[in-house]
């Protein structure tokens, strides 16, 4: 993800061009707050078909639910960092290290970048997972079609 967040930013001064940057500044931290709202309702399907197969068919899914929590705390984390970066750039007291400083931009850029990227990340990871769960659900067991 770092390498996609260089690579972008990197894009960006080449193409003179702050616009990725200037929005993700200005809403990043609401996009990542309705990532997880997004994340939150699509993870607790998964865990609701987990629990019907787990049932069904008496298979234990421990890991499956750590993984969650542990995305739901990621996602926490990119929030957090996301606002500490937002602090510090926003900061009057290492305004004039930015604006005297084009690597601290750049860096600042990468970061922000970073952050949003790996939201993104996140929620394909758990829209792929509840994907494939739907995709199981639907194919034919033994010649005829189960609900699962």
């Amino acid at each position: 993800m770092l390498v996609i967040a260089i690579a972008i930013e990197a894009v960006c001064l080449f193409l003179k061009s702050n616009f990725i940057v200037s929005f993700l500044t200005n809403k990043l931290v609401e996009m990542q707050i309705t990532l997880i709202a997004i994340n939150t309702v699509t993870s607790s399907f998964i865990v609701s078909k987990l629990q019907e197969v787990s049932k069904l068919y008496n298979l234990s899914f421990k890991t499956v639910y750590g993984e969650i929590k542990t995305s739901l705390f990621q996602q926490i984390a990119l929030i957090i960092f996301s606002m500490l970066c937002l602090t510090v750039r926003n900061s009057q007291l290492l305004a004039s290290f930015f604006h005297y400083n084009p690597n601290m931009k750049y860096l600042y850029g990468v970061f922000v970048i970073f952050s949003f990227v790996c939201s993104i990340d996140i929620l394909r990871d758990t829209g792929a997972a509840m994907f494939n769960i739907l995709i199981e659900s639907e194919r034919p067991k033994n010649g005829k079609k189960e609900q699962v």
